[in-house]
């Protein structure tokens, strides 16, 4: 899976948990504003009844009024209690508490023998008549509209809310498709090209070596600028394809065990022409042990060959570079250091991405693609490792890698 669509698959994965995690919200405001009015409506009613017990009336009543549990009625509810004295009770509670909705009295079937009835608006029948099997309830008709308004507003907003961030997460998603299908167009053109290079500069180098054996004698600097500069362009081409080939997962490293002093001696004795024409004083502190690393040898002198070339190529002076080998705890540490033209602090974000130049994107006083820092930053990571810069413009660059000892 490729960043886009693993940024696309998280983004909806987000959106889902978003949504999700509203509608709980909104639930859990619904059942906390209905625990609430029934809070409030059970202790309106027991407060009521309790002040109804207390009365004269209520007093003589329970005195005069003796029923059978199995000759309660539960539709005779004016024999069974004063309803004007109840109701003016029930209101004087209902204003104390803020319940302000029509409500109906009704006598149900308990479902347990004492206090206040499992449902939040029954209560007791015991204070008005000696029976146990049934309890006075309160019906409220409009309480569903009563909690619907109080959290409507909530679920409206939300709904709207969730509509327009959903709208962004698609559209964002549309154009993160389209960018990532376009850039795609554009890479398989680009490393088409790349291997459409590759033909005739491999045909231009093996036409000039021929050239070079049947007629040794003149063999002229045209011939040597034909053979340097093919070779340039080919290696040029080569890190163009590689690179494209990391990216796609399409690669893997041929990783062997390595003496990684005789590799970097490798690459200076390869550039010492180049080291030569630009008049380049370069150090190598080799370490007094032997340090081996398990790594891919083609692309890790490809990496460090990149590193010096910068180092020559950002140059305004005389060339300075000093290569040397840390050995730490649990990686060993290789540090590239030059006195070129440095590289500002808002810049070091940048160089390791692909196609950035130094200073501006779009530079041809100094040769190259953009991709040789990007280049070598993937090829420390491919063998687990990590590379820093410290730098300062006008005070040279310094390049610290770290691969760790034990590599798979």
């Amino acid at each position: 899976m490729d960043k886009i669509s693993g940024l696309i698959l998280a983004s909806t994965i987000a959106l889902i948990a978003l949504i999700a995690i509203q509608v709980q919200w909104i639930q859990q405001s619904r059942h906390q504003i209905e625990e609430e009015f029934d809070q409030r409506v059970r202790m309106a009613l027991c407060s009521a009844v309790s002040e109804y017990t207390q009365s004269k009336k209520t007093t003589k009543d329970l005195q005069s009024r003796t029923y059978e549990e199995d000759k309660i009625i539960t539709t005779d509810i004016e024999s069974v209690y004063d309803k004007e004295v109840l109701d003016t009770l029930l209101s004087k509670a209902f204003n104390f508490f803020q319940v302000n909705l029509d409500y109906e009295v009704v006598i149900v079937e308990k479902k347990r023998k004492e206090g206040c009835d499992a449902t939040p608006y029954s209560c007791e029948l015991h204070p008005f008549v000696q029976n146990k099997q049934y309890s006075l309830s309160l019906i409220f008709p409009g309480k569903d509209n009563y909690i619907f308004e109080k959290v409507g507003y909530m679920m409206v907003a939300s709904i709207l809310l969730m509509i327009f961030i959903s709208g962004v997460f698609f559209f964002i998603n549309f154009m993160l498709l389209k960018q990532k299908k376009m850039a795609q167009i554009s890479l398989d053109f680009f490393n088409n090209m790349a291997h459409e290079f590759r033909t005739p500069l491999t045909n231009i180098a093996l036409a000039n070596r021929l050239r070079s054996k049947q007629f040794p004698g003149e063999k002229d600097k045209y011939s040597k600028i034909i053979s340097s500069e093919s070779k340039k362009l080919t290696s040029q081409v080569n890190r163009v394809l590689h690179l494209a080939k990391f990216e796609k997962g399409e690669y893997q490293l041929e990783k062997s065990e390595l003496n990684i002093s005789n590799l970097i001696q490798e690459v200076l004795d390869e550039m010492n022409l180049l080291f030569a024409e630009t008049e380049a004083k370069v150090v190598f502190n080799e370490p007094q042990s032997e340090i081996l690393l398990k790594g891919d040898k083609f692309h890790l002198g490809n990496a460090f060959r990149n590193l010096i070339d910068n180092a020559l190529k950002y140059n305004d002076k005389a060339p300075e570079i000093e290569i040397s080998i840390e050995e730490k705890k649990e990686y060993v540490h290789l540090h590239f250091k030059d006195n070129g033209i440095g590289i500002q602090k808002k810049d070091q974000s940048l160089i390791f991405e692909k196609y950035q130049r130094i200073g501006s994107g779009n530079r041809h006083d100094r040769k190259g693609f953009g991709i040789g820092l990007s280049y070598v930053r993937l090829i420390v990571e491919a063998h687990s490792g990590f590379i820093k810069i410290f730098s300062d413009l006008r005070k040279g660059s310094h390049f610290e890698l770290a691969f760790p000892k034990a590599l798979s």
